[in-house]
């Protein structure tokens, strides 16, 4: 009985372990898939609140005790410059530029809050999964059409939307009228509830920022190099620059944590 029990124990922490490490390994892709590895954003005021090393190399390096209390200009005010500088970092596979707002899409019968991503779909593309998460239309038909849209399929089931309808997009200044290019789903209820992508030059049209205020996703050929890379990015630039491990330490430290309440379950 006692080895019957061992045996049993075993198989559960092993099938325990494989489908811990199966999700986990699934919520890396779809996150590196939509959010990419390193997001580059707000640019450092200025230095106070931080202290400079020197290590070992003679090199400067600046520590930031405290980004919720440091200075920041919101965005990428030059990014044309600092696209050139970031794809110069030999791991850098790609960078996009991405214009982030809020409006509301309205159909004349039900209306949504959405989160708008302006971006260049050729430049996306290089650094995510956006191409492959399309389920309906396409990423030509997006690439083609200055006013075309891509919406998340959680947001084109409440609205009945289906690639070639026409939409609204409202927001504080303007609106737009639109045609849905596409509908896509990346697995993260959260992004394919709110999220729509628009092209780049209609975003900063409709949100009224012709130039600045953006931020980058940027794609690496390992995405395990990404907080090392983050942070020689964030010294050289003096951009706020977040790799994907501390963007979601949360949800590591959930499956962290998963794996060892099994190893304990089982002893």
């Amino acid at each position: 009985m006692s080895l019957l029990g061992i045996v049993f124990g075993v198989a559960f922490f092993v099938v325990t372990q494989a489908q811990t490490s199966g999700f986990e390994a699934f919520f890396i892709r779809t996150i590196l898939g939509t959010n990419g590895a390193i997001r580059v954003s707000d640019r450092f005021q200025d230095i106070h609140g931080t202290v400079t090393k020197v290590s070992d190399d003679g090199q400067a390096r600046f520590v930031f005790h405290s980004r919720e209390g440091a200075r920041y200009v919101e965005g990428i005010e030059y990014p044309e410059e600092l696209r050139k500088a970031t794809v110069g970092f030999p791991r850098v596979t790609g960078v996009s530029e991405i214009l982030e707002g809020a409006g509301v899409l309205d159909t004349g019968s039900r209306s949504h809050s959405v989160r708008i991503h302006g971006i260049r779909a050729s430049d996306h593309i290089a650094v995510s999964d956006l191409e492959n998460q399309v389920i309906r239309g396409g990423i030509k038909n997006f690439r083609d059409d200055r006013l075309g849209i891509l919406v998340g399929n959680r947001i084109a089931e409440r609205l009945r939307l289906e690639p070639g309808d026409r939409v609204i997009l409202a927001g504080s200044h303007e609106s737009l009228h639109l045609r849905v290019a596409g509908i896509f789903e990346t697995g993260v209820s959260q992004i394919d509830k709110s999220r729509i992508y628009l092209d780049l030059s209609t975003a900063r049209s409709f949100l009224r920022k012709p130039h600045g205020g953006s931020v980058f996703q940027v794609g690496i050929r390992q995405p395990e190099d990404a907080p090392g890379l983050a942070a020689q990015m964030q010294e050289t630039f003096a951009h706020r620059v977040v790799s994907w491990q501390e963007r979601e330490k949360v949800w590591l430290d959930v499956f962290k944590a998963l794996r060892v309440s099994s190893a304990i379950t089982v002893s």
